[in-house]
């Protein structure tokens, strides 16, 4: 017994036919707080050479910190009497099986198809769906209440699905294609000043969870892209951290990592020697609490609970972002932990820099970037003309 648990962990995983086309995929994730081993495993149907790239992917997954998702077989539905609330479900499950969008990107959009669509829509033939069905059921979203941001995001959804249910020959024609849709007023970003910025920061300098704080001015991240930093992610000697995956907290409870928002959100930020000396005496601190715990997960986070749990980004706005404002003499309406990532972009814009350079940074696109921060470069025009002039005549 003591030289099998001495035995030595195969890191790069394994595969085992048990059927035709079909094979067991197993991965090594970890251990528990008690020492046990934990393992990913997966049926899989397919060819051996592509079971062999999902085993890639899944040990990609746990490498990165991860949580590896299974992929669904895409149910084969006849076309006879197929309903819409039936097409939804299935073109949920093959995004989710592609892995075509996130897990928390899938609750939204399931989400939304059950609170709105289903209810009005769901039990009605596909290929009896009009345009005008459509249009009538956005018509009733308005007179209901539901804002122009909702009916557009649900928009979004419903459209594509459509789309797919005409590649499997379940109906000829969008119904989606030629609704109107109403106008949606988009709010300005709420973001902090230069002196609001220096003043809020120097306030925090007293709180908790100030270096959270620091790192969401510096890296312009997303709250649960930097509330899922490890302390690997940190390269103290080149003063830099790496963000490569995101916090997830499912509707069921607990939580997961998964990968970030698109591909371009896996990003190196580069930060002051500030913020990485409190990063150092951050983590002294933590350590410290750590060897006071019996019982401690070791989940390697930078931010943490006393328990060794993410935080809640949503509980970290309230709970001591929205006082550190008020202390700082800002009003607090509108803000939360994302106003800190408008912050970066805005001062980032302000000081002049580059959009696309802004836009690689913050792991978004450069017309996300014109569109939200719209109202930045206009403060900038007098400046700029100013320098401008400066290159064009010397003055």
């Amino acid at each position: 017994m003591a030289s099998e648990n001495k035995r030595k962990v195969r890191r790069d995983g394994s595969i085992v036919r048990i059927g035709d086309r079909k094979f067991r995929l197993r991965a090594y994730r970890g251990t528990t707080a008690n020492g046990k081993r934990v393992y990913f495993t997966q049926v899989f149907k397919g060819t051996a050479e592509d079971a062999q790239k999902r085993l890639q992917e899944i040990l990609r997954d746990i490498s990165n910190g991860i949580t590896p998702t299974k992929v669904l077989p895409d149910p084969v539905t006849t076309p006879v009497s197929v309903l819409l609330g039936e097409t939804l479900d299935r073109w949920l499950k093959h995004k989710s099986a592609n892995r075509k969008a996130r897990t928390r990107t899938i609750a939204n959009y399931e989400w939304l198809l059950s609170t709105y669509v289903k209810p009005a829509l769901g039990s009605k033939a596909i290929a009896e769906v009009s345009e005008s069905d459509v249009q009538e059921l956005y018509n009733d979203l308005i007179r209901r209440g539901i804002g122009a941001k909702t009916i557009r995001n649900l928009h979004k959804v419903l459209d594509p699905a459509f789309t797919r249910a005409i590649g499997w020959k379940l109906l000829s024609e969008n119904p989606c294609k030629h609704v109107e849709l109403p106008v949606w007023d988009r709010k300005e970003a709420r973001y902090l000043t230069p002196e609001q910025t220096q003043a809020f920061l120097a306030a925090a300098r007293q709180d908790k969870w100030y270096i959270a704080f620091l790192i969401a001015v510096e890296t312009g991240a997303r709250p649960n892209e930097y509330l899922a930093l490890r302390w690997n992610d940190v390269n103290f000697d080149e003063r830099s951290v790496r963000i490569c995956r995101s916090l997830y907290w499912p509707p069921g409870g607990g939580f997961e990592f998964t990968k970030p928002k698109t591909q371009r959100s896996v990003r190196t930020k580069t930060i002051s020697r500030q913020a990485i000396e409190a990063l150092r005496q951050h983590r002294r601190v933590q350590l410290e609490q750590r060897m006071q715990m019996r019982d401690y997960p070791d989940c390697d986070l930078i931010f943490a609970t006393e328990i060794g749990t993410p935080l809640s980004w949503r509980n970290l706005g309230r709970r001591h972002l929205k006082p550190l404002l008020t202390a700082s003499g800002i009003p607090e309406d509108g803000f939360s932990m994302y106003s800190l990532r408008h912050t970066h972009a805005s001062l980032r814009i302000i000081n002049g820099d580059n959009l696309r350079v802004v836009a690689e940074d913050m792991g978004t696109s450069v017309a996300m970037i014109d569109i939200t921060y719209s109202h930045v470069p206009r403060s900038l025009q007098t400046s700029a003309a100013e320098r401008l002039a400066g290159l064009l005549y010397g003055t």
